[in-house]
């Protein structure tokens, strides 16, 4: 129990009298006391206490509601800007797979070129040992021997199946290498842009992938406060208690100063 509760629990428990006892008409719930019980009518006590406690719990009732539009006006406010940053990175069409294959061959130039150079010779280009060489050899060695094994029959069609998928794996790396371009300005701008993309997704506690998922989520709470803010209820202020409680204290002073003049 705290120092404030134990003093109002001894006022009501000892009254103090002597010639300190005036003191007690310092405090503002005697001060009340007081003037209620110098007044003439009791119901009128009784209504204003009434009004007031109604005035305390609307009041209070006004604060909460003040607190949660603000609270709800924050989460827009916040939901806006989040929406306008992923906007402003293209988020609805990102392709964070393709953005990593893209930055992973441009940042592998030099080592994808050099890996194509040395398979493309040991298939192709070395004119003493390469895949193609050997095959040709090996077709050779085939022929003659389905000439002399008739249970080998068809094992130079399959080599030369084999010459067919070298020279087409020849052909494709030969096309990789002609399209191999070191672009360090785009490079760059990949860098950037998934640092752009790895910082958003801290921020929304997610992975990179799944800030488009996060953009439809933001949208669809950016419709739902609004309708919120629009359907809630509005304070139910009694304008026309105040009125009413004004004048029936003017009329209740009158009465009593009628009465102490005729008495």
């Amino acid at each position: 129990m705290t120092l404030q509760a134990l003093q109002e629990l001894g006022a009501l428990l000892v009254e103090i009298h002597g010639q300190h006892a005036h003191l007690s008409l310092l405090q503002a719930s005697e001060q009340r006391r007081l003037l209620d019980e110098s007044g003439s009518e009791p119901g009128l006590v009784k209504d204003t206490q009434e009004l007031f406690n109604r005035w305390k719990s609307l009041s209070r009732e006004l604060t909460a509601r003040r607190q949660e539009a603000a609270d709800r006006a924050a989460r827009e406010e916040l939901l806006r800007y989040q929406l306008e940053e992923m906007a402003r990175l293209e988020i609805s069409n990102l392709d964070y797979q393709g953005l990593l294959i893209q930055h992973t061959r441009l940042a592998n130039v030099g080592r994808i070129g050099a890996l194509s150079r040395e398979q493309l010779d040991l298939l192709y280009d070395n004119e003493q040992l390469s895949v193609t060489k050997l095959l040709v050899q090996a077709r050779h060695a085939a022929k003659e021997l389905e000439q002399l094994a008739p249970e080998l029959n068809g094992l130079n069609g399959m080599l030369q199946e084999a010459e067919i998928q070298v020279k087409e794996a020849v052909a494709t790396l030969r096309h990789a290498i002609d399209d191999l371009e070191c672009d360090p300005k785009q490079l760059e701008a990949l860098d950037e842009r998934l640092a752009d993309l790895h910082h958003l997704a801290r921020k929304h506690h997610t992975h990179p992938q799944e800030l488009p998922r996060s953009v439809r989520n933001s949208r669809m709470k950016s419709t739902v406060l609004p309708a919120e803010r629009n359907g809630s209820v509005s304070s139910k202020w009694p304008s026309w208690t105040p009125r009413r409680l004004i004048r029936r204290q003017r009329n209740a002073c009158r009465n009593s100063g009628r009465r102490r003049r005729n008495g």
